[in-house]
Order: C-alpha cells, then structure tokens, then sequence
C-alpha cells in the first residue's frame, strides 16, 4: 500500500486555514452569541464560507479513510512481527515509526475535521430563518404566548394549584419574564412592548412579606406596561385588604406612581370559590 502521507504535503491550503480565514473577524462567533439578524453582505459572506467549508470537509474525511486503513495495517504486520518466535527487532522498530507517523497524521486529520464541522454548525446557527423574523412578528408571537392564549385566571383551571409560578406575574419563571432571557435581541422586542406587560395575574397569598423583590418585579412590571390598559388579576385566599402590593396597584390606578398612565382594570377572584 502507498504511504497516504505521502501527498499531504502536496495541499495547497488546509481546511483549516479556510475555517480561519472565514472567522478571523469572530463576526460568526459574536452572531452565535446573540440571535440578531446578519446582513446582506454577511449572509452572501456566510454562504460563500459554507460552500467552501462543506467542500474541504468532504475532501478531509476522504483523506482519512486510507490513513486509516493505513494505520489498521501497520498495527496488524507490528502485532505479526512482535508474536513471531523469532523477533525482527529492525522490522518491529521501522513499523512502530510508520505507526506513530501515521497516528500523528490521523490525529490531525480528525481536528481538522471537528474544527470544521464545528465552524459549519456555528454558521449554520447564523442562517436560521429565526433570526429574520422582524421585530412586530416577534411582538405579536410573545403577545399570542403572554396575552392572547387562554391562560387561566383561577390556577386550578389547568390542573395546577397556587404554587403554579406560570399564574404569577411577579415570578421570574413566568411570561413575559422568561422571554427576556432568550437573547438580548428578544429582551430589547419584549420591553419595548408595553402591551405584553399590560396584563398582570398576582398570587397576593403569597407575598406575606412582599419582600424587596417583588416590590421591585411589580414597580418594573407596572413600568414596563407603560400607557396600555392594565388588566391586573387578584387571586388570594386570605384577607388582603391591607396588603401592600393593593397599595402599590391602587396608586398607579389613581395615576399617582407613573404619569400617563392608562386606567386600570381589577379583577379579584376568591381561589376557593372562584367568584369574582
């Protein structure tokens, strides 16, 4: 069998040098950080990088096939050698150099072939029809999730109970709160529409101390809803009539808190009874 390392050194550029070139910029990196939108020029950029790389990688994994076989070979005439009765010290000592030379260029054939296919991945990631989705299609999907599906007003009307942390607004685990965690271009859509916050559901039973926090999830939740028609739901099943987040939601009410701010409508709802 002919020495495949023999024409390696005949490449005029490595697949590897091409995945370089196409992110020395780290314009591909920085992109899979974040779900912004590409270009044109980017997405022609991108593209063009794909074509090559997909290339490259089909030629490398080419490559690698008779090195392998290569390898196979020489670690089945070593094992011969070294299981003959008689050994043949300079033949064993000239296929263990064969080997580890054929090893070694193994090795970096199959970084080659991850450094590639990991810069594939990366900018396939960059081309998803996601990222072009404009910016009102985004609203009005999150408002479709947060607003306009039939979540329940009364927890157990989906099988949950009063620990459902969906049904609570001041929760962190519920929406619109989770979308501004996707990504920053999904935080900037979801806060600068005060429509998605405009519909408020509290748990009033569980904030006995109304600690720090979800003063400050309820003064930025109310900030956040801007002039748009505040629906705030009340679900509780103790007395809270003294309770301080009414306090804080009567106020923006009167238009006290946050000049301009739209009338609110409240809805109380007794959990054990469900009446209104």
């Amino acid at each position: 069998m002919s020495d495949p390392t023999a024409h390696r050194t005949s490449r005029s550029a490595s697949p590897k040098a091409v995945c370089m070139t196409a992110l020395e910029s780290g314009r591909i990196k920085a992109l899979n950080a974040c779900n912004d939108p590409v270009t044109e020029v980017e997405n022609i950029s991108v593209l063009a990088f794909l074509a090559q790389a997909k290339k490259s990688l089909s030629k490398l994994r080419a490559q690698m096939r008779p090195v392998l076989l290569a390898v196979c070979d020489t670690q089945e005439e070593l094992g011969a050698c070294e299981s003959d009765d008689v050994w043949q010290t300079e033949n064993i000592t000239t296929l263990r150099v064969r080997l580890r030379g054929r090893s070694s260029l193994l090795d970096t054939l199959f970084d080659e072939v991850i450094s590639l296919s990991e810069a594939i991945s990366g900018a396939e990631i960059v081309l998803s029809p996601a990222r072009r989705i404009p910016s009102e299609v985004l609203q009005e999907i999150f408002l479709f999730a947060a607003v306009d599906s039939p979540l329940p007003v009364h927890p157990s009307t989906v099988g949950g109970d009063s620990d459902d942390h969906t049904c609570d607004s001041l929760s962190v685990r519920s929406l619109p709160w989770v979308i501004t965690f996707v990504c920053r271009r999904w935080r900037g859509v979801a806060t600068h529409c005060p429509t998605l916050w405009s519909h408020i559901r509290l748990q009033v039973h569980k904030y006995r101390n109304f600690a720090i926090p979800k003063s400050l999830a309820l003064n930025l939740f109310l900030r956040r809803s801007g002039a748009s028609l505040l629906s705030v739901y009340i679900h509780s099943i103790i007395d809270i009539s003294e309770h301080p987040v009414l306090a804080t939601v009567r106020r923006v009410a009167m238009g006290v808190s946050y000049a301009g701010a739209s009338p609110v409508m409240l809805t109380a709802m007794d959990t054990n009874s469900g009446r209104q």
